[in-house]
């Protein structure tokens, strides 16, 4: 009888370990599928450049304490886009880390979202990956503060998209 309750107790020990790993890649599943027209993470600088051009600014390279990936801003004022880029050198190639698109830019997300969405399109679109816990008046927050799609509201119409990770 306790070796039958020692291998119910590892079975449920190792369901519970294997539910909360698959749970924690979940939470970033939205980030990593979704697409913003040509632009998605992961999207490498080459890529980016052929979708927007050369930006209209760029920051400068900084090291992330957070990660320790070295990230510079790339901003495209006239498309409404910014991108931190990011790379494991300092020289080294980029890749988009996080989207951030306000006006005037006419993008969408994978589920057809842009800027001057209604809210309760937006909700019907996102309602699967809805975070009301994070989520509050002015903005909605689909998968997590750690790696999702956050959208501003104003005036019940999406003001801002951001792809990424916006808490540490």
């Amino acid at each position: 009888m306790r070796s039958i309750l020692r291998t119910l107790t590892l079975l449920l020990l190792c369901l519970a370990v294997s539910s909360t790993a698959r749970a924690a890649e979940d939470e970033f599943a939205l980030m990593s599928a979704e697409r913003i027209g040509a632009l998605r993470i992961q999207l490498p600088e080459s890529d980016v450049k052929k979708a927007l051009g050369e930006p209209g600014s760029r920051g400068k390279v900084v090291r992330s304490d957070a990660d320790g990936k070295w990230v510079q801003q790339w901003s495209w004022p006239d498309k409404g886009v910014e991108l931190c880029m990011e790379s494991g050198r300092k020289a080294g190639p980029r890749k988009v880390g996080c989207i951030r698109i306000t006006a005037p830019s006419t993008f969408k997300t994978s589920r057809n979202i842009g800027i001057g969405s209604k809210l309760a399109d937006l909700k019907k679109a996102y309602a699967k990956e809805a975070n009301a816990e994070d989520s509050g008046d002015d903005h909605f927050v689909a998968g997590s503060l750690y790696g999702g799609v956050i959208f501003d509201i104003k005036d019940g119409r999406v003001s801002t998209i951001f792809v990424g990770a916006a808490a540490e």
